[in-house]
């Protein structure tokens, strides 16, 4: 989960309406609302399902990570406005570059984001 620019918290489930969501609720619990929906399908190349969490870049952008969907089918890093909008796969992996991303991005110093893959403990850039 993620607390943005305007105190609003960000997180994702990784199931539910379908193959996950992105999600906002205030930190008392209330407002909560599905802001996107992952398609969970094999036509949706676009984060096709099982988001792993978001952060909120210094650009006020959403950045996280999906296990599948992307280019190739096996997971994507994609960014998505806070109002559920503007949302694009910003890198596919394939079997090269890893695949199946399951944790959520961290932000550099540099103010790059920084995919970690948990069984690799890698960063992919």
């Amino acid at each position: 989960m993620a607390q943005g620019n305007y105190l609003a918290l960000y997180g994702t489930t990784y199931l539910g309406n379908s193959a996950g969501t992105v999600f906002k609720v205030n930190p008392d619990g209330s407002g909560n609302t599905s802001i996107y929906h992952f398609g969970g399908n094999n036509t949706d190349p676009f984060g096709l399902a099982y988001p792993s969490g978001v952060i909120q870049g210094t650009d006020g952008i959403l950045y996280g990570t999906a296990g599948f969907g992307g280019a190739a089918g096996y997971g994507s890093v994609f960014r998505l406005n806070t109002n559920g909008k503007g949302y694009a796969v910003l890198h596919s992996f394939n079997a090269s570059t890893g695949y199946q991303p399951s944790a959520s991005l961290l932000q550099g110093r540099d103010g790059n984001d920084e995919p970690i893959q948990h069984e690799r403990r890698c960063a992919i850039r």
